[in-house]
C-alpha cells in the first residue's frame, strides 16, 4: 500500500473541493486517513502506483490556483498562476499575433 502525504497547501484547498474530492475517492476506492505530525495532514492510501500517480496528477491539474491551460497557438499544456493567460510563452504569443496580422491584410 502506497501512502502520500498531501502538503498543506494542498490541504487549505480541500475544502472547496471537498465533494470532487469524496466522490473521486468513492469511485477509485482511495481511502485517507488523518495523522498528527507537526500539523494535522491527510495521507492517502493506494493500493497501486499508476492510481496514486492519476490522483497527484487530477489534483495539479484541477488546482484552482494554478490551472492547467491549452495554448491558443501552439496547443500545448501549461502550468500558470496567472488565470488570465492564453499563451505559454511570449514567443508563442508573438507567433499568434503575426499569423493573425497577415490574415488581416
Amino acid at each position: 500500500m502506497w501512502g502520500i502525504l498531501v502538503p498543506q497547501s494542498a490541504q487549505r484547498m480541500m475544502p472547496a473541493i471537498k465533494a470532487q474530492i469524496l466522490a473521486f475517492a468513492k469511485e477509485y476506492g482511495l481511502s485517507y486517513r488523518r495523522k498528527l505530525l507537526k500539523t494535522p495532514t491527510i495521507v492517502w492510501d493506494f493500493s497501486a502506483l499508476k492510481t496514486a500517480i492519476d490522483t497527484l496528477y487530477s489534483f495539479y491539474a484541477t488546482d484552482p490556483e494554478k490551472p492547467l491551460r491549452i495554448c491558443k497557438h501552439c496547443g500545448k499544456a501549461f502550468v500558470t498562476a496567472n488565470k488570465r493567460a492564453e499563451f505559454r510563452s511570449v514567443p508563442c504569443r508573438n507567433q499568434f499575433n503575426a499569423h493573425k496580422s497577415r490574415g488581416k491584410r
